[in-house]
């Protein structure tokens, strides 16, 4: 049934068989839980799943065709990103905790004090002086912060509760736990204007580190691609990510947990914004540029823009209000 495994990458998965008969159809089903039906083998006797996963460890892939299966053991571990993301992480920190922390925990001094420290180290600091063990609405909202970036969420969903040896403690202990930084400056030099950080009497500029990073690899990757060879070109723009705390805002839904961008309208005179993609200002083919280095990032789950064009060609998504911008968003990378 199967000759060889071709390739094996992370986070996402992409699996390849020379299998011997083209336009069957097999199964696979990974971890006993996740199915995946109906994949046909290709013309070149060969196919393709793509899987991300979200978690390090050890997983089973069980392979199905007619009478015959194939189960595959192996192991996910980390992988550093694109523009070495690993340089920008905060490094691992062992945190031993007597009980939980947080909306109805325990809430012993010393484990207050060490989950106030970290959440601190990392960006969080409206969680209040971590030499005291004092308990506030600000340490709990990180809390719930933290955990909604954990999970992926584009808005706030925690509870609040740091429990022991649970997800929100394994990640704080994380080397690549989220910090929550201001988004990067803008260097004209290198493609990458941050409009959002220009617009003073708007403070949607903050979110986790993943995203700054992912957005320092689409400015580099467009400058390759493009802008070296398009210099009159607009560079790639970026307006709101999230607010200084996180947390809901009024101008979007979603855009909470610093894993969302909205990115600028290129324009053919080389500026950008203020238009609509159907607007005769609109510059489409840079457009297609940033598209595709946005889908070059591994950790990009989605990409909403109305241009049909644009979209007919796979590179974006139709959503409700998004004519005048792109929108992207991230996951968060597998816990190292």
């Amino acid at each position: 049934m199967c000759k060889k495994l071709l390739g094996l990458t992370h986070p996402t998965v992409s699996l390849n068989f020379d299998l011997t008969d083209k336009g069957r159809v097999l199964s696979v089903m990974i971890d006993d839980r996740f199915p995946s039906e109906d994949i046909t083998v290709g013309e070149d006797g060969k196919w393709r799943l793509n899987f991300v996963f979200n978690q390090a460890g050890d997983r089973t892939i069980l392979i199905a065709i007619d009478d015959q299966s194939l189960e595959i053991k192996f192991k996910v571990v980390p992988v550093a990103q694109q523009n070495n993301l690993a340089s920008t992480n905060p490094g691992a920190k062992a945190i031993t905790l007597s009980g939980s922390v947080g909306v109805g925990g325990v809430n012993k001094a010393n484990d207050l004090k060490a989950v106030k420290a970290r959440l601190q180290e990392l960006g969080y600091t409206w969680v209040g002086d971590p030499n005291t063990p004092t308990r506030d609405r600000g340490l709990e909202e990180a809390i719930r912060l933290f955990q909604s970036i954990i999970t992926g969420s584009s808005t706030i969903k925690g509870d609040g509760r740091v429990d022991i040896d649970e997800m929100t403690h394994q990640w704080l202990q994380a080397a690549n736990a989220p910090k929550w930084v201001l988004m990067p400056k803008s260097d004209p030099d290198n493609g990458f204007i941050n409009g959002e950080l220009a617009q003073t009497e708007d403070k949607h500029d903050f979110g986790t580190h993943w995203l700054a990073d992912v957005i320092q690899a689409i400015t580099q990757d467009y400058q390759n691609t493009y802008r070296d060879t398009h210099p009159n070109a607009a560079h790639f723009a970026i307006n709101d990510v999230s607010l200084p705390h996180g947390g809901d805002t009024p101008d979007h839904h979603g855009h909470e947990t610093g894993l969302m961008c909205d990115v600028f309208l290129p324009k053919k005179d080389g500026k950008f914004g203020g238009i609509f993609w159907t607007s005769p200002e609109y510059d489409q083919d840079a457009a297609r540029a940033i598209l595709k280095s946005i889908r070059k990032q591994k950790l990009v789950r989605a990409i909403f823009f109305n241009d049909s064009e644009l979209i007919g060609e796979k590179l974006c998504t139709f959503a409700s209000g998004h004519d005048h911008h792109i929108h992207f968003e991230i996951n968060p990378p597998v816990r190292s």
